[in-house]
């Protein structure tokens, strides 16, 4: 077993000198298609990807040795059944990434699925020297490198803060499925859609509508995204038919006091620890700023014939 005191030391600086190394410009461009080659763009990143997993494997093993298995996103499973086991996702949000995008991050975490414990998540922006840090028992927070002039760079911490708003005009946040999960789930895009619909506010000056900003990307890291829930930055994400592991991020907003949640079924109905054991099944589920923020949401998703902010408030008492 991996004392969690060990994993705060070196795992952090393993991910980012693994990340760092192979997220250049030379990575760019073996995932651009060669003239005469005919393998899709995904087959090369895969190529490259299985590259970098084995090496922070081997890198992980050389430092925590192999007690603990490992499950790659695209070198699969090397894990006993219920054995604790680091789980990387080496690019979250690959598209954005391909096109020059910001919005994307690699995601390295230990967890144990016998106990459901996730140990330790590590959410880390390359493009913004950022990394989100989660470690069970303790508040979440980022590290971020730091540029002064006539200073070396350096490494600042900070804890992880959430806005304290629930204020519908001002709320930032993202609901979707999948395009292609959608026939699973008949209705459900049209209702997460509602969440973003203009309410009545009658006593506002001489009476104004107000909605939730939807802020959700053509594509991008849903492990991000929540840590920017945690940070201030958006208010929630409610989030249908994903993989189980691209929810990894929800730890670090639970950390940081959101409440978060994650279901086979529903996005409000579970903890989050449910998706040590699920494996590659597709997952529900929902990180928000505040409790004053998950009942706002979550009334306008199952109350779509609500259009002015008394029938809302009433809903929420």
């Amino acid at each position: 077993m991996i004392l969690i005191d060990n994993i705060v030391r070196a795992a952090p600086a393993i991910h980012r000198e693994v990340v760092d190394e192979h997220m250049a410009d030379r990575y760019l461009q073996r995932w651009k298609k060669e003239a005469g080659v005919t393998s899709s763009t995904d087959d090369i990143t895969a190529e490259t990807d299985i590259a970098i997993e084995e090496e922070l494997r081997i890198k992980l093993e050389e430092e925590f040795g192999t007690t603990s298995g490992f499950v790659g996103e695209e070198t699969g499973d090397h894990a006993e059944p219920g054995q604790p086991c680091w789980v990387v996702d080496l690019v979250d949000g690959s598209t954005i990434r391909l096109i020059g995008g910001e919005l994307w991050s690699s995601v390295l975490a230990h967890l144990d699925p016998a106990t459901q414990n996730i140990d330790f998540v590590s959410v880390y922006q390359p493009t913004r020297e950022t990394q989100y840090l989660y470690v069970t028992g303790r508040r979440s927070w980022k590290e971020t490198l730091v540029h002064e002039k006539e200073r070396l760079p350096r490494r600042r911490a900070t804890f992880l803060s959430p806005s304290r708003s629930s204020a519908l005009g001002e709320l930032r946040g993202c609901a979707y499925i999948p395009a292609r999960y959608k026939e699973r789930m008949p209705g459900m895009d049209g209702k997460l859609e509602g969440i973003f619909r203009y309410i009545h506010h009658p006593e506002v000056k001489d009476g104004r509508d107000y909605g939730i900003a939807n802020v959700r990307p053509g594509s991008g890291s849903a492990s991000l995204m929540a840590c920017h829930v945690a940070e201030g930055v958006m208010h929630f994400q409610v989030l249908y038919q994903q993989g189980a592991y691209d929810l990894l991020g929800f730890a670090v907003a639970k950390g940081a006091d959101c409440p978060t949640s994650a279901g086979l079924q529903r996005h409000d109905a579970g903890d989050i620890g449910n998706i040590t054991t699920v494996g590659v099944e597709r997952v529900n589920g929902a990180v928000y700023n505040n409790e004053a923020t998950k009942k706002l949401v979550n009334a306008l998703l199952h109350h779509p014939e609500v259009s002015t902010i008394d029938e809302l408030t009433a809903l929420m008492q």
